[in-house]
């Protein structure tokens, strides 16, 4: 009986300790994430496109062309009077096994009037920013960002 009870005990422990480290892992890969998306949108908040784009996952075999595809459509749209300016709020999220999307609320300045408005975005390798759409409805700057940047055809 001592021994059906030691074994118990010890398949709660493993299970447990199993358990543990599992939260762990996700944790530092939501961490991993929320580093690399704050270097992305401090970069895009500070108009530094070419660094902002280097951050971006782009899984595809011209990747030098993609982001600055990116770059140039993302210049385009600031210098017709719409741009990011800050960020707050981002938080990743992990479900189905990775830490692949997450939202901020992203300050532009359109038309010289500031509006924030929610971005969500999705992750790539490396956890690195892949896709940041823009739901910014009945918005001709909505649709120009997210042809861009939430479904570009790089």
């Amino acid at each position: 009986m001592k021994l059906i009870i030691k074994i118990g005990i010890g398949a709660v422990a493993t299970f447990m300790l199993l358990l543990l480290a599992n939260q762990v892992a996700m944790r530092i890969e939501v961490i991993k994430a929320e580093r690399s998306a704050k270097t992305f949108f401090d970069q895009l908040a500070a108009g530094q496109l070419d660094k902002a784009a280097e951050q971006l996952s782009i899984s595809v075999a011209d990747s030098t062309t993609a982001r600055d595809g990116w770059q140039n459509d993302i210049q385009a749209l600031k210098e017709e009077g719409f741009y990011a300016v800050s960020y707050h709020g981002l938080k990743v999220d992990y479900d189905d096994g990775c830490a692949c999307t997450g939202r901020v609320d992203v300050t532009y300045l359109i038309d010289g009037k500031k509006q924030t408005h929610r971005v969500i975005f999705s992750l790539g390798e490396q956890g690195r920013v892949n896709q940041t759409c823009l739901f910014l409805r009945n918005s001709e700057w909505g649709e120009v960002w997210d042809k861009a940047s939430c479904h570009p055809s790089y």
